[in-house]
């Protein structure tokens, strides 16, 4: 069972498990998991289970929120992050799910079970891409060309990069070594690469490639440095 396990100073509090579709977590006595710390705000933040994964959404909280010591607004999460709200820590884990496992098939497994629910149409065939160029040092930025965030670049620092948002349209894209693949995850429209719809099987990325997710465009390049 998937369950978060909530500490202060290493100190176990209780565990909670993530049997709902939402989890509030907040200062409210309405809160699914209610932290008494003057450091949280009454509704801070919410966890919701979508395209088989879990995800953590800010809620305009006053002192917001961070996933492995790095403030998120929202994260697509994996099994043994751990998330900081005030005092707390709040750990994802599951016991049927091994420390060595790879623990991103939880999710992409998911996902490709539910794109084989939906008709089969001629606009989601599989991108014939050529091999993705690696640099020296396999590390990657994005750089948001619309919308709130248009000229800002991102290292993708995690293994599971999330773009877009949970129950709206929404795409990874994950490391496997020193390759980056996109992958389509769910929404209204499909992902493009360059133009070309986006396959929940994924799509290696190269040097400049050109991603749309919903309306949201951006560029994937290597970082030289």
């Amino acid at each position: 069972m998937t369950k978060l396990v909530v500490t202060v100073e290493d100190q176990l509090l209780s565990e909670w498990p993530l049997d709902e579709q939402e989890i509030l977590i907040g200062r409210g006595a309405d809160c699914n998991i209610v932290v008494r710390d003057p450091l949280v705000s009454r509704h801070h933040a919410k966890i919701s289970k979508n395209y088989g994964g879990y995800f953590v959404e800010d809620l305009d909280s006053t002192n917001g929120i961070s996933v492995n010591g790095r403030r998120v607004r929202k994260q697509l999460l994996k099994y043994g992050d751990r998330l900081q709200i005030g005092t707390h820590e709040l750990c994802l884990t599951d016991e049927s799910v091994s420390d060595t496992e790879d623990n991103e098939k939880t999710v992409f497994g998911s996902a490709a079970a539910l794109t084989s629910n939906r008709p089969s149409t001629t606009s989601t065939t599989t991108l014939a891409t050529p091999e993705p160029a690696v640099s020296g040092s396999g590390k990657a930025y994005v750089k948001y060309n619309t919308g709130a965030d248009a000229g800002k670049s991102e290292t993708i620092e995690r293994s599971l990069y999330s773009i877009g948002a949970p129950g709206g349209n929404l795409a990874v894209i994950s490391r496997r070594g020193q390759v980056y693949v996109l992958q389509h995850l769910g929404g209204k429209r499909m992902s493009t690469l360059n133009g070309g719809p986006v396959s929940s099987a994924g799509v290696p990325l190269k040097e400049g490639d050109m991603i749309q997710v919903g309306d949201t465009k951006l560029e994937f390049h290597f970082d030289d440095g």
